[in-house]
């Protein structure tokens, strides 16, 4: 194993860490055609009730679904389309049809230590895909992408999904 996919391994393991607490966390898993290091599901629900719970006012569900893979080579713009694509084609396995359903979050993550260039990270902040479920009905999906350049020790995203990655980030800031 070399330094590079030692730093790479340190990274993803301390990250998946930092989601065990709140996320269900599957490691080795695949999305399609793509290996993920790990997978981080969130699912939370919020209901009200009228004097007892037999009488329910309301109730809507939100999630999260974080899928993180390590490159080891130089990251290209097919591998992010294809990553892209994969997100795009899953959003049926991972959101639930029912009207309780409000919004998921589906954050694809790409974590380097090889150089990334200008055109990536602009083609990654530019990203940002909002689905709406049975005309929004059934709520609604946003899809994000993005790089973390281990080397340079930034975190790359859509300006709307920089909450999301903060865990990435906090990370980074602490390895420094």
């Amino acid at each position: 194993m070399s330094v590079n996919e030692q730093t790479i391994r340190h990274y993803i393991q301390k990250i998946a860490n930092r989601f065990v607490h709140f996320f269900d966390v599957y490691r080795d898993e695949d999305l399609g055609q793509i290996p993920l290091a790990f997978m981080a599901l969130y699912k939370r629900r919020d209901e009200r009730y009228l004097i007892t719970k037999s009488i329910k006012v309301w109730g809507v569900e939100n999630q999260q679904c974080v899928f993180v893979a390590a490159s080891k080579a130089p990251l290209t713009s097919g591998f992010i389309q294809m990553f892209k694509e994969e997100l795009i084609k899953n959003i049926k396995h991972y959101v639930p049809e029912h009207r309780e359903h409000m919004s998921t979050i589906f954050l694809g993550v790409m974590v380097t230590d090889q150089p990334v260039t200008r055109d990536l990270v602009r083609e990654v902040r530019r990203f940002r895909k909002l689905r709406f479920i049975k005309y929004g009905w059934y709520g609604w999906a946003e899809i994000y992408m993005a790089i973390v350049d281990l080397k340079a020790k930034e975190v790359h995203i859509h300006p709307k999904g920089e909450s999301f990655v903060e865990p990435f980030k906090k990370q980074l800031t602490e390895e420094a």
